[in-house]
Formats: structure tokens, sequence, C-alpha cells
């Protein structure tokens, strides 16, 4: 079975984030990347490269600077790939 979009984008993030007492699990739609996860400017450069690389799309400047939930990412990424 494949894996949802939602269940694509929250597995690149985890992929960041689940280390040491941050679990897979953790990582929920309602999470913000920076103050929940802790993410810095670096971490959300990759988030994007690895997210527009899995989905084969281009997120702008500006769109990947809205986002700040997991939420959010899902949206954007799922706008994108037309779902």
């Amino acid at each position: 079975m494949s894996k949802t979009t939602e269940q694509r984008v929250t597995d690149i993030i985890a992929s960041f984030f689940a280390v040491g007492d941050v679990l897979a699990t953790d990582i929920t739609p309602d999470k913000n990347l920076v103050d929940d996860l802790g993410a810095d400017s670096l971490d959300l450069i990759e988030i994007v490269m690895e997210v527009e690389g899995e989905f084969d799309i281009e997120i702008s400047d500006a769109a990947a600077e809205q986002v700040r939930t997991v939420q959010q990412a899902i949206d954007l990424v799922s706008r994108l790939v037309g779902q």
C-alpha cells in the first residue's frame, strides 16, 4: 500500500527530528517546526530540498517561508502535487 502525501511529508520531517527524546510519533500535524521541533534555518532548507526531491516539485522561497507547522507543510505539498 502506498503512503499518503501526509505520511510521506511527516516521514521526511521525522527523519530530521526523530532522534534522542523526540519520537517519530511525536511529529504530528499541529507541531510547529521551529518552536516545537527545534528546527533552525538550515533544517528548514534541508526539509524543503528533501520534499522537493521526494515529490518532484519546486517550492518557492516565498511559499517555504510561510510554512510554520507540519500541517502547513502537508497542505503546501498537497496543493503543489494537485491533490
